[in-house]
């Protein structure tokens, strides 16, 4: 276990740095203090490793949203805080942001069901959200499941706009909400 925290210590750290996930094995297992040999033992390959490192900051973003909703009682500001709390967390935690942006499009077509498992903390929670507020009649969507899935890789479109090409978070926050609250045909509320 404490090799494993060790080597999401270290890819944590190379990511953070580099902004992406150009790091080698080598350079993990280097920077873990463990042998290529403990490496192999605990992660097949280097997408493996980085999937268990997208597991466990979306387990930790999901733990902090969650915390971020309990601030709203009606489920129309529950979904709008979830948009705009997503993209502050992307803001504080930079070096994720870019290695999921940049790795989602491959790795959900070389590795879908790993992705969609390392991301489940955080689609499982706006699927909540999407449920309740369907449940109140303030959404309207047949399937709460695809509309999460959708909404999220929306969301993340938007997170690449702010991550890769520098665009405003706050901007891009709002016209993302926007968009969602369409879909989804929320009442649409005046954003400040």
């Amino acid at each position: 276990m404490a090799r494993l925290e060790r080597l999401l210590d270290a890819v944590r750290e190379l990511t953070n740095e580099a902004e992406d996930a150009s790091f080698t094995v080598v350079e993990v297992a280097a920077r873990a203090g463990v042998s290529l040999k403990s490496f192999y033992r605990s992660f097949e390959s280097k997408d493996d490793l980085l999937l268990a490192l997208l597991e466990e900051e979306s387990r930790t973003g999901a733990a902090m949203l969650r915390d971020a909703l309990h601030r709203s009682a009606a489920p129309d500001e529950r979904l709008e805080r979830y948009v705009r709390a997503l993209f502050k967390l992307a803001r504080a935690a930079p070096g994720y942001s870019h290695v999921l942006v940049r790795e989602y499009r491959r790795l959900s077509v070389e590795r879908p069901v790993g992705l969609a498992g390392a991301l489940a903390p955080l689609v499982d929670l706006l699927q909540e959200q999407i449920a309740a507020a369907t449940d109140t009649g303030v959404a309207h969507t047949s399937d709460v499941s695809r509309a999460a899935e959708l909404v999220f890789a929306v969301l993340l479109d938007g997170l690449a706009e702010v991550t890769l090409l520098g665009r405003d978070s706050k901007e891009v926050a709002a016209s993302v909400w926007h968009f969602v609250a369409g879909g989804l045909r929320l009442e649409q509320k005046e954003l400040p």
